[in-house]
């Protein structure tokens, strides 16, 4: 049952950020998923998975993943558990071993809302166990096989909104702006024309005029 459950869900397994690691501890946050079954569906979820090596490092990787749900069972629901732990069969595992295949159960009774809870083993003997809030509607048991797979985050469409590409447009802007009104003011400064009016005061002073007196 559990072997039909899970075609679908091979391919290359992606670690992320993990490859190569090897872990000691690891949970996943804001893990949630939705289900839509009836005697037999299909499951989709992720949340936000840390991961501490053995240098101490803890490392943060998004997550993902989908699968097939069946048995006696309707779910038209989302769950949510927050934090969910992982359960190691070693003190020390690799990283990939946190990714992959799982396969388990999933339990509801929910009513608008109520309760969920989900049962996951690896054929690594990794365990996620988690339980929380159902949301809509959720009535019975029923296997589940999933695969679990890192994201790619792409920071790029992140930073580009950022406005890292914005910053010489707006500092030449208010450069633009200030320079330009600064050397104007020096114009007013230059108004030294003004000042050049002491050729008015040069009138006055009038050399000439003195002249003629004398």
């Amino acid at each position: 049952m559990i072997a039909l459950l899970l075609l679908g869900c091979t391919g290359n397994l992606d670690a992320g950020r993990l490859a190569g690691t090897t872990v000691t501890e690891a949970w996943i946050d804001d893990f949630g998923w939705v289900c839509l079954a009836f005697m037999g569906g299909g499951v989709h979820g992720g949340g936000t998975l840390r991961a501490v090596t053995t240098e101490g490092n803890t490392v943060r990787q998004q997550v993902s993943f989908g699968g097939a749900v069946g048995g006696l069972a309707i779910f038209m629901e989302g769950g949510t558990s927050g934090r969910v732990d992982y359960t190691l069969p070693d003190a020390e595992v690799p990283g990939e071993w946190l990714f992959g295949d799982y396969d388990g159960s999933l339990e509801s009774l929910a009513v608008v809302g109520g309760y969920q809870s989900m049962h996951l083993r690896s054929e690594n003997a990794v365990q996620l166990d988690s339980e929380g809030f159902a949301m809509f509607f959720g009535l019975g048991v029923s296997a589940v096989g999933i695969e679990l797979r890192a994201v790619d985050e792409a920071p790029a469409a992140g930073t580009s909104e950022t406005g890292d590409t914005g910053w010489p447009g707006d500092s030449g802007e208010t450069g633009g702006s200030a320079f330009p009104l600064d050397s104007g003011a020096d114009d007013d400064s230059g108004g030294d024309d003004d000042s050049g009016g002491d050729d008015d005061s040069g009138d006055t002073a009038s050399p000439g005029e003195t002249g003629d007196t004398g």
